[in-house]
């Protein structure tokens, strides 16, 4: 990890800046002018401030992508074109043997970048090998230093190793300002001692912020002493650059390292009080992590944050829809299977998802490393409206990385109205009874998940807002689970009277089949027997068969 990595980006301003200064200082030293020429003698100073310029100081702080280092080759490619060795007169044989492995290294990092762009979706097994080779080499050999300390190691022999004055001073000024990097290890030095000392009470440094992952996700580099467990609270800088609480997620690993992710809890207010010296707050603003004691906060934000800990299950990831969340799981501890249910909130309120599906997914990590990982997918169910006591539909999707709970299966007081509650929670499952007679209805699934059970109770409660009701019996399931609403003589007198048709019937021949028999006196007899049943001051009820 480089060291500039952990230092803000005026502080790399201003270390850029004491840097040219000091190149200027050598340009002064070495050859009496504070402005080198733009010829061979001053291409040194050229390559030496594009690398510090295009390097890890402004451009790059923290990795070289094979299209940053596509950019390099060619800028150090010019450069080394403008002062070709085998057009000038004065170069010798070992200046143009130079200047030839020179451009050779360059042009081989620039082949590098473009095969790892052209080859890196290739699907066959060899293509992909030869993409991630040539991705480690232009990350390696590609990086501003290195490409540019070639362009400079070529104009110092050539152009300098005549006058050993000028070898001398120019070769320090490089070992100094472009190798060592003084001032960014002081400050990166300065900057952990800060966080050591200064942090008192609930805090203790843990590392600094490294990148964000917008919005809400912050990655972080660990001291080489402390580590951070999945659940711990951290006072890390927020997106606006203000001190903010985060919960510590888990590792994932790039080319330089590997790093913590934690995730912002927006909910929970940080009081500025509480982190003792200011001075904490300046380092916290640059990038200082701290872990956070369970001190530091109290109260309704100590509870939102220990909820968030015990529940936190993924982070809502790329592709999530208004109808359908998709998660990347954090955590498998939490007993998630199909059918659980999932919190997230949208526009303020807690909306819930249920999981209708798992699957594993892959992901490339800066074009360097690539993390397998757990994806679940769930569909919307809608927000819990205490009043109407049902789900309002809530039209809209989460955040990108905000964090997705777990609901708990949770108990409660039976709900004298309900027929049920949503599985593993305490939410009621009412319906007005009078619906069930007005619109078309069905109960739909599986053997054995109660549907005659839920068909008994749909009836009772119909019963019970005083609904006729009719049921068709194959099975006196209905006779024997409703028998305590059912008149025994009633029922048996209307069976008799539809009985005594049939006899007659048998002997009722007709050349049209349909007149004959006793099905036209069945009929009318049993529309009969309906119409008395649906008047209104008739209180008779069958339940039939």
């Amino acid at each position: 990890m480089p060291v500039e990595s952990s230092i803000s980006q005026r502080g790399r301003l201003f270390i850029l800046a004491t840097y040219l200064g000091g190149l200027l200082i050598t340009s002064q030293a070495a050859l009496g002018t504070w402005l080198p020429p733009t010829n061979g003698r001053g291409l040194w100073f050229y390559a030496a401030l594009a690398a510090l310029l295009l390097g890890n100081l402004l451009v790059t702080p923290f990795f070289t992508k094979p299209a940053d280092a596509i950019s390099y080759a060619v800028a150090a490619a010019i450069a080394l074109l403008s002062v070709n060795a085998w057009r000038s007169s004065e170069t010798t044989g070992f200046d143009r043997f130079i200047w030839t492995v020179a451009l050779v290294y360059i042009l081989a990092v620039l082949a590098a970048a473009i095969t790892a762009i052209v080859a890196k979706d290739s699907p066959h097994a060899f293509a992909q090998k030869t993409a991630r080779s040539s991705l480690l080499l232009a990350d390696v050999a590609g990086s501003p230093r290195a490409i540019f300390s070639v362009v400079f190691l070529f104009a110092l022999i050539t152009y300098h190793r005549a006058v050993p004055r000028e070898y001398l001073i120019i070769g320090l000024a490089w070992m100094v300002f472009v190798g060592l990097r003084p001032l960014e290890t002081v400050v990166n030095l300065s900057n952990r001692l800060r966080a050591l000392w200064m942090a008192e009470g609930p805090l203790a440094s843990l590392g600094e912020v490294v990148g964000h992952e917008t919005p809400g996700l912050i990655l972080i580099r660990e001291n080489a002493d402390v580590g951070a467990a999945l659940g711990d609270l951290l006072v890390a800088r927020t997106e606006d650059g203000q001190p903010g609480l985060a919960i510590a997620l888990d590792h994932v690993g790039f080319a330089s390292g590997c790093w913590l992710r934690a995730m912002h809890l927006p909910c929970v207010r940080l009081p500025r009080d509480k982190l003792g010296d200011p001075g904490v707050t300046r380092l916290v603003t640059d990038g200082a992590v701290f872990r956070a004691s369970e001190a530091l906060i109290a109260g309704d934000a100590r509870a939102r944050a220990d909820d968030t800990r015990q529940r936190l299950l993924g982070l809502v990831a790329s592709e999530t829809s208004v109808g359908q969340l998709q998660v990347e799981l954090i955590r498998a501890d939490l007993g998630l299977q199909e059918g659980s249910l999932l919190e997230v909130m949208i526009n303020d309120r807690p909306v819930l998802f249920q999981v209708i599906k798992g699957l594993t997914k892959e992901e490339v990590l800066q074009e360097k490393n690539t993390r397998g990982f757990v994806r679940a997918q769930a569909k919307k169910i809608g927000s819990w409206n205490v009043t109407r006591r049902g789900f309002d539909p809530m039209p809209w999707l989460p955040q990108p990385n905000q964090g997705v709970l777990l609901v708990r299966p949770a108990g409660g007081e039976v709900v004298k109205d309900a027929i049920g509650h949503f599985p593993g929670t305490s939410y009621p499952v009412c319906i007005d009874a009078h619906l069930l007679a007005t619109h078309n209805a069905a109960i739909l699934g599986i053997l054995g998940v109660g549907k005659s059970f839920l068909a008994l109770e749909l009836v009772e409660r119909m019963l019970d807002a005083g609904i006729k009701v009719v049921c068709l019996d194959l099975t006196s399931q209905y006779a024997t689970e409703l028998s305590r609403f059912l008149d025994a003589e009633a029922e048996q007198a209307v069976i008799a009277e539809l009985a005594a048709i049939g006899p007659p019937g048998k002997t009722k021949v007709k050349k049209n089949v349909e007149e004959g028999g006793s099905v036209i006196a069945f009929s009318a007899k049993i529309k009969a027997q309906f119409e008395d049943f649906l008047k209104p001051d008739s209180n008779a009820l069958y339940p039939g068969s």
